[in-house]
């Protein structure tokens, strides 16, 4: 049956007018819409060539339109008093949070129940020789001089005769150029390859309480010491702790999989990737991604956890290679099996722990209000100011908090991902990536033009995005991957 114009244009009304008019209207110029504001791909383009100066990043202009978006419906909904921070919300907000301590306390559950480690296994590692402990002293040159090398190298010299077991610990603290000192000289267990060659050569010739030569190596001079069993006894029980945890993990995920039959779909990676560019659309997708006994894993799941991930780390999941996506997907799938499982055995989150998340996040939404000026006596529940004055004044807010930050007036505060992700569900809004391509060029052309005209300004110069201090929780430090004694 034909349907008519009439009756696809009143069904398009009734899906909302604002999205209608997105249909049959041009936007090459126009980077994002909220409400009736439009957010011009030339005034993005003019923010990032004025916050990076001849280093401006062209790619930056979606980021900076996603900002804009959050702000404007940010102010929307102060000005509005639909800003909600009541217990429910929060704890919505801060679901993936939440989610993760309850997988880790559940994860401890499982651990206390395990075996633990033995004496033996401490003995075992060490007597294995495929993991060792090493103490050093460090004498670094005090300078780039030819003249300072020679002194570090004559201490380490001097040093050296002095040494022993006995006497290690204190010279160490005495001496040692690094960290180290303050225990003992100690430094972590490794593999062979732990360390700078010069280093790991010499370290592993030495038989247990062994001392080295003076090392030369490019941190400066070395004296290192392989401790006895009897000495690192207690060093390789945690070592060997570790490991033990490590396996036996290992081992549980590998036999969750094999008894729920996780399998990551074809085609995943793709899904993925075409997902984090409507992440909106994908929210309430019933695509699968992961199948398994226990339950199958969609996109729509998937986007609940990618909700707590800053816009940056969105934005490189478009770059990723396939081959990092599927484990990501199999782990996040993994993650959800396992907080059914918590649920199940009625795991609760730490009351304090609880406290803390949620004063934090409360604290973010109050220093975001403060830094755009949204926390003035206008917003307050008391004002007298109308609705659609108040609006029209954090439209203002939002508009000279931009100015301010590329002025370097004030600091960057960003919309914490999961507050983000829920102004932007049923949030009047728009983002045009043909208006954001034409930011791109305009950034692009305006660099080629100042190259041109030999503007060529001191690097560091102009002003810059500053961060705000504290931030959203992280999982903890990166690995120091860097090859170091």
């Amino acid at each position: 049956m034909r349907v008519g114009l009439t009756a696809l244009v009143a069904g398009a009304a009734l899906a909302g007018c604002s999205s209608f008019r997105d249909v049959f209207t041009s936007h090459a110029e126009t980077a994002a819409r909220v409400g009736s504001r439009e957010f011009k791909s030339e005034r993005v383009a003019e923010i990032i060539s004025r916050l990076g100066g001849p280093n401006a990043n062209p790619q930056a202009a979606e980021l900076i339109t996603g900002i804009w978006v959050d702000m404007s419906l940010f102010g929307d909904q102060v000005a509005g008093g639909t800003l909600k921070t009541d217990s429910a919300t929060v704890e919505k907000l801060m679901w993936t949070e939440l989610a993760g301590q309850k997988v880790a306390s559940w994860h401890d559950s499982v651990v206390a129940r395990r075996p633990p480690p033995t004496d033996d296994m401490a003995d075992s590692l060490y007597n294995r020789g495929e993991q060792r402990l090493f103490q050093h002293i460090l004498f670094s040159p005090g300078g780039p001089a030819s003249a300072d090398t020679a002194k570090a190298k004559t201490t380490a010299d001097r040093v050296r005769t002095q040494l022993n077991a006995a006497n290690f610990a204190k010279l160490a603290l005495q001496h040692s150029s690094d960290g180290s000192k303050n225990d003992a000289g100690y430094l972590f267990i490794s593999p062979r390859g732990g360390f700078v060659k010069e280093f790991d050569d010499a370290a592993w010739a030495l038989a247990p309480d062994e001392l080295s030569a003076v090392v030369k190596s490019q941190f400066g001079f070395h004296i290192i010491r392989r401790p006895t069993l009897a000495e690192s006894r207690a060093r390789f029980f945690a070592k060997a702790s570790e490991m033990h945890k490590v396996r036996q993990d290992s081992l549980y995920m590998a036999d969750l999989t094999n008894r729920v039959a996780l399998v990551v779909k074809p085609g995943t990676a793709a899904a993925i990737k075409s997902a984090v560019s409507d992440l909106d659309a994908a929210r309430t997708s019933t695509k699968e991604l992961v199948t398994s006994k226990a339950g199958n894993f969609t996109m729509a799941d998937l986007v609940r956890w990618l909700n707590a991930l800053p816009p940056t780390v969105i934005a490189s999941i478009k770059q990723a290679d396939d081959s990092l996506l599927n484990p990501f997907v199999e782990t996040l799938a993994k993650n959800a099996i396992l907080l059914k499982q918590a649920d199940s055995a009625k795991i609760t989150i730490n009351p304090t722990m609880y406290q803390a998340l949620a004063l934090q996040y409360k604290t973010q939404i109050g220093g975001l209000k403060e830094a755009v000026g949204l926390d003035a006596p206008e917003f307050s529940d008391s004002s007298k100011m109308s609705a659609s004055e108040r609006k029209k004044l954090a439209v203002e807010k939002v508009d000279q908090y931009f100015e301010k930050l590329i002025g370097g007036q004030v600091q960057f505060r960003p919309v914490p991902p999961t507050l983000s992700a829920e102004l932007r569900t049923g949030g009047d809004y728009k983002i045009y990536p043909a208006g954001v391509n034409r930011a791109i060029e305009l950034i692009i052309a305006k660099k080629s033009a100042d190259s041109a005209a030999g503007k060529t300004p001191a690097l560091g110069a102009g002003p810059r995005m500053q961060a705000a201090p504290g931030g959203p929780p992280t999982g903890g430090a990166p690995a120091d991957t860097g090859k170091r004694p």
